[in-house]
């Protein structure tokens, strides 16, 4: 069983700030950009992890100054449970979030992904 798992997508990060209506409903561009990235991360990334896991993301954006890393985390973390690349976003233990200006000037998100105690 292997420790670790990364993947790069290259797919803009979303701000979970643009995500909601009221408290309830998604966003149409919200709902577009998961079902985006759902079908990308579920034809690109070969790897499924169970269990509790630790989360690595890198988010390259070209509004480095004016987005919070911390805003771009939730809509990923559900895409990765909605494409079955995680069984739930309640089993990470651990978030490690780095946000960095894309020097090719393409906005994408690399992660890793940690079985956790290993």
């Amino acid at each position: 069983m292997k420790k670790s798992y990364s993947a790069i997508v290259e797919y803009p990060p979303f701000s979970i700030n643009k995500a909601w209506q009221g408290r309830r409903f998604m966003t149409p561009e919200y709902k577009k950009w998961r079902a985006g990235l759902k079908e990308m991360l579920e034809n690109e990334v070969e790897f499924r992890v169970d269990g509790w896991i630790e989360l690595e993301i890198n988010f390259y954006v070209k509004q480095f100054g004016r987005l919070d890393g911390d805003n771009l985390v939730k809509g990923f973390a559900d895409s990765l449970v909605d494409a079955g690349i995680i069984e739930d976003d309640r089993k990470i233990v651990h978030y490690s979030i780095w946000k960095h200006k894309p020097k090719d000037g393409k906005e994408k998100i690399k992660f890793e992904i940690k079985r956790y105690g290993y």
